[in-house]
């Protein structure tokens, strides 16, 4: 008995861990603040992780990581997205955690992932600068909501140019 409760825990854990990460996303998408950022980028090619569009946010801030940051390994930093009317870290309202790197300041929200057959056309949509990110921001976390290309969705984006 002892052998069917250890595969029944071995099994049950990791489904109760990544139910409870699914509902964390989800409590996030339905709770959140929505943001749209402007990004650009490039679509690199890995065998394992599939197809996905990496790309930089651009967040307003011009060069928001200093220089010390940069060589801490992952040291966790703030962004402020909304700010009262100073801007001190007690001031913000709406926090957004993350860490700072040689490309500047990640949040987890860089990488968009897509069916291959459509990567080309959203790499050059995404370099054209014609491209911006849905995101939901709660409790200092950030969930990617969607891609937008020219202001819409980007599934709309390719039926419209498949089309034409």
């Amino acid at each position: 008995m002892k052998r069917a409760q250890q595969l029944a825990l071995a099994i049950a854990l990791p489904l109760a861990l990544l139910t409870s990460n699914a509902a964390w996303h989800v409590y996030q998408l339905n709770q959140g603040v929505e943001i749209h950022l402007p990004i650009q980028g490039f679509d690199p090619r890995d065998l394992l992780a599939g197809h996905y569009l990496t790309y930089q946010v651009d967040y307003g801030l011009g060069d928001f990581c200093p220089r010390e940051a940069i060589n801490a390994a992952r040291q966790r930093h703030t962004l402020c997205l909304h700010p009262k009317q100073s801007t001190a870290t007690a001031d913000c309202t709406l926090p957004l955690e993350g860490f700072c790197n040689q490309e500047g300041f990640k949040a987890g929200i860089e990488r968009f992932y897509i069916p291959e057959q459509y990567a080309d056309d959203l790499d050059k949509a995404i370099r054209g600068q014609k491209g911006e990110i849905v995101i939901m921001v709660k409790s200092g976390k950030a969930t990617l909501k969607s891609l937008l290309i020219e202001h819409k969705p980007w599934l709309e984006f390719i039926q419209r140019n498949i089309t034409k």
